[in-house]
């Protein structure tokens, strides 16, 4: 392949990206928010595979960092963002603020997602449970990309934990969801199981190749 081809692939999945990106972001206006994970996820696939037909090592992290900066607006736009805000200081006091908004009961929300799951309500619980597990496993594949160190499982883990509190302590304070125990469990296990796939040795020497780059250690 000709660097001439490999410019103009680059050229169509940035385009692509942008576009997936439009229609995502259009698509909650519709009626249909949920159809904007497709579109959505698939911006940021297309913003990664631009960074592997670059030749510039600056274009190819530009790529990276769009498609990560792109995916932590989905992330955010659905769990903070998208929702409908009632600020803990709008209530009579503290107590009254968090009450039903606060959770610290392991696997008592996990164990009612699996209750639903047989009866009319199954969409609801299929979508609360996989979606939390899946929603900060990209993290596996962006963080240690474009923070070497973040290969490190403490350094990781401490990221990850970090960006789980915020979603969940903004969704406390603003009202727009509640602070689970079940949510820090479950987005950080699919993160997790994530990070080993992607952080070991043959996957990193695969990843690589793949972007025509060596990541950063």
């Amino acid at each position: 392949m000709t660097a001439k081809d490999k410019n103009n692939i680059f050229v169509l999945f940035i385009v692509s990206g942008v576009l997936l990106a439009v229609i995502s972001a259009f698509l909650p206006f519709m009626g249909h928010p949920y159809y904007s994970v497709v579109p959505g996820a698939l911006a940021c696939i297309s913003l990664v595979f631009a960074a592997a037909f670059s030749r510039n090592e600056k274009n190819k992290k530009l790529s990276i960092v769009s498609s990560f900066s792109l995916y932590l607006s989905f992330l955010l736009a659905f769990t903070v963002l998208g929702r409908n805000i009632y600020p803990i200081f709008n209530h009579n006091s503290l107590s009254d603020a968090f009450r039903g908004r606060v959770y610290i009961v392991p696997f008592k929300n996990i164990e009612y997602y699996g209750s639903l799951m047989f009866t009319s309500q199954w969409k609801n619980a299929f979508i609360n449970f996989f979606g939390n597990l899946i929603a900060l496993t990209p993290f596996s594949f962006y963080l240690p990309r474009l923070y070497g160190k973040a290969y490190r499982r403490k350094t990781y883990f401490i990221c990850l934990f970090c960006m789980v509190s915020f979603i969940e302590i903004t969704q406390l304070i603003l009202g727009c969801g509640v602070f689970d125990i079940d949510d820090y469990i479950l987005n950080m296990s699919g993160a997790w199981i994530a990070y080993e796939l992607l952080s070991g040795k043959k996957a990193r020497v695969f990843l690589d190749r793949f972007l025509g780059t060596v990541s950063d250690t």
